[in-house]
Protein backbone atom coordinates (compact mmCIF):
# COMPACT_ATOMS: atom_id res chain seq x y z
CA UNK A 1 0.00 0.00 0.00
CA UNK A 2 3.01 2.58 0.60
CA UNK A 3 4.19 1.81 -3.00
CA UNK A 4 0.99 2.62 -4.30
CA UNK A 5 0.85 5.80 -2.67
CA UNK A 6 4.28 6.89 -3.79
CA UNK A 7 3.48 5.96 -7.13
CA UNK A 8 0.64 7.84 -6.93
CA UNK A 9 2.42 11.06 -5.51
CA UNK A 10 5.38 10.87 -8.11
CA UNK A 11 2.46 10.36 -11.44
CA UNK A 12 0.98 13.53 -9.66
CA UNK A 13 3.92 15.57 -9.37
CA UNK A 14 5.12 14.79 -13.15
CA UNK A 15 1.93 15.78 -14.18
CA UNK A 16 2.22 18.98 -12.15
CA UNK A 17 5.46 19.65 -13.35
CA UNK A 18 3.93 19.93 -17.14
CA UNK A 19 1.30 21.78 -15.93
CA UNK A 20 3.00 24.28 -14.63
CA UNK A 21 6.12 24.38 -17.10
CA UNK A 22 3.17 24.70 -20.07
CA UNK A 23 0.97 26.69 -18.69
CA UNK A 24 3.05 29.06 -16.58
CA UNK A 25 3.89 32.82 -17.68
CA UNK A 26 7.57 33.78 -17.51
CA UNK A 27 8.33 37.24 -16.82
CA UNK A 28 11.64 36.88 -18.88
CA UNK A 29 12.27 37.33 -22.48
CA UNK A 30 12.89 33.92 -23.33
CA UNK A 31 12.25 32.38 -26.86
CA UNK A 32 9.80 29.36 -27.42
CA UNK A 33 12.40 27.21 -27.99
CA UNK A 34 14.21 27.91 -24.96
CA UNK A 35 10.68 27.44 -22.99
CA UNK A 36 10.61 24.08 -24.56
CA UNK A 37 14.04 23.59 -23.74
CA UNK A 38 13.18 24.48 -19.55
CA UNK A 39 10.00 21.94 -20.27
CA UNK A 40 12.09 19.31 -21.47
CA UNK A 41 15.04 19.76 -18.98
CA UNK A 42 12.05 19.63 -16.08
CA UNK A 43 10.34 16.91 -17.16
CA UNK A 44 13.54 14.63 -17.46
CA UNK A 45 14.32 15.70 -14.10
CA UNK A 46 11.13 14.39 -12.95
CA UNK A 47 10.96 11.26 -14.46
CA UNK A 48 14.84 10.52 -13.55
CA UNK A 49 13.45 11.15 -10.33
CA UNK A 50 10.60 8.67 -10.24
CA UNK A 51 13.16 6.35 -12.03
CA UNK A 52 14.96 6.80 -8.32
CA UNK A 53 11.80 6.54 -6.39
CA UNK A 54 10.62 3.27 -8.34
CA UNK A 55 14.24 1.29 -7.77
CA UNK A 56 13.15 2.62 -3.89
CA UNK A 57 9.69 0.75 -4.22
CA UNK A 58 11.56 -2.29 -5.94
CA UNK A 59 14.10 -2.62 -3.38
CA UNK A 60 11.59 -2.11 -0.75
CA UNK A 61 8.99 -5.11 -2.38
CA UNK A 62 12.52 -7.35 -2.35
CA UNK A 63 12.99 -7.05 0.77
CA UNK A 64 9.75 -7.50 1.89
CA UNK A 65 9.23 -10.79 -0.24
CA UNK A 66 12.45 -11.94 1.91
CA UNK A 67 11.10 -11.45 4.90
CA UNK A 68 7.97 -13.24 3.65
CA UNK A 69 9.89 -15.91 2.26
CA UNK A 70 11.93 -16.71 6.03
CA UNK A 71 8.55 -16.63 8.07
CA UNK A 72 7.57 -19.65 5.69
CA UNK A 73 10.50 -21.41 6.51
CA UNK A 74 10.32 -20.68 10.16
CA UNK A 75 6.72 -21.68 10.25
CA UNK A 76 7.48 -24.38 8.15
CA UNK A 77 10.51 -25.79 10.91
CA UNK A 78 8.32 -24.95 13.58
CA UNK A 79 5.44 -27.17 12.36
CA UNK A 80 7.82 -30.35 11.73
CA UNK A 81 9.36 -29.76 15.27
CA UNK A 82 5.68 -30.36 16.68
CA UNK A 83 5.31 -33.36 14.77
CA UNK A 84 8.28 -35.10 15.94
CA UNK A 85 8.12 -34.12 19.40
CA UNK A 86 3.96 -35.12 18.91
CA UNK A 87 5.42 -38.35 17.24
CA UNK A 88 7.66 -39.18 20.24
CA UNK A 89 5.09 -38.75 22.50
CA UNK A 90 2.80 -41.23 20.89
CA UNK A 91 5.62 -43.82 20.55
CA UNK A 92 5.90 -43.54 24.57
CA UNK A 93 3.87 -46.17 26.33
CA UNK A 94 3.61 -43.93 29.22
CA UNK A 95 2.58 -40.82 27.76
CA UNK A 96 -1.14 -39.80 26.21
CA UNK A 97 -0.25 -37.60 23.43
CA UNK A 98 -3.84 -36.77 23.41
CA UNK A 99 -3.05 -34.78 27.03
CA UNK A 100 -0.17 -32.93 26.22
CA UNK A 101 -0.30 -30.17 24.04
CA UNK A 102 2.70 -29.36 22.07
CA UNK A 103 3.11 -25.52 20.93
CA UNK A 104 6.36 -24.57 18.99
CA UNK A 105 7.30 -20.94 18.32
CA UNK A 106 10.92 -19.95 16.58
CA UNK A 107 12.41 -22.89 17.71
CA UNK A 108 11.22 -22.80 21.45
CA UNK A 109 8.85 -25.84 22.09
CA UNK A 110 6.16 -25.62 24.97
CA UNK A 111 4.46 -28.56 26.61
CA UNK A 112 1.70 -28.15 28.44
CA UNK A 113 -0.63 -30.97 29.70
CA UNK A 114 -0.72 -34.06 32.24
CA UNK A 115 2.01 -36.51 32.65
CA UNK A 116 2.63 -39.27 35.24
Amino acid sequence: MKTTHRYTALIAAAAATVLIAACGEKLDDSTVGQQIDNSSATVQSAATEMKNDAQVAANDMQAAGSKAADSVAESATDMAITTKVNAALAADDQLSALKIDVDTEAGNVALTGTAP
